[in-house]
């Protein structure tokens, strides 16, 4: 983002379940903020995982964006967000059907990466030997032969 001429803020130790520090963020060109509110503030553009907690919305104004996984469905700062006059992408609306759309699909991806972490889980819970995991993203070729 910073060779695409972006300044990067990053809330301190918004990586760390994800077991990134925020010195790695910082060897990447980052700003470390030491809160969410003064990323906010800093921000014209906001990505975050999950929705922005109510308290963190009351620090929008008008013409920022917001970018994440909101639940509009469920959301109840929807009114919050047009009132600061900010713009929200919910990242789980994005048409899925569409091939150019299909490396954000955040629906599919963490529903993968969940069913990945649930069969990691059950293995670890079974008490046999665990038979092979594969998806149909697997291929799996002849092998060889060695003369």
């Amino acid at each position: 983002m910073r060779k695409l001429g972006f300044e990067v803020v990053v809330q301190s130790g918004a990586g760390q379940a994800a077991y990134y520090a925020d010195e790695l963020y910082q060897a990447a060109g980052a700003d470390i903020a030491s809160s969410r509110t003064e990323v906010i503030t800093q921000s014209k553009i906001i990505t975050t995982v999950n929705d922005l907690p109510a308290e963190a919305t009351e620090s929008l104004s008008s013409g920022q964006i917001v970018i994440g996984m909101l639940d509009p469905y469920r959301n109840t700062q929807l009114d919050t967000y047009a009132a600061k006059g900010a713009t929200v992408f919910a990242m789980e609306l994005l048409p899925r059907t569409l091939s150019r759309a299909q490396n954000m699909d955040v629906l599919s991806s963490q529903a993968n990466l969940a069913g990945y972490k649930a069969v990691l889980l059950a293995a670890n819970e079974y008490s046999r030997p665990f038979p092979m995991f594969m998806t149909s993203q697997v291929r799996l070729s002849q092998p060889k032969s060695l003369s």
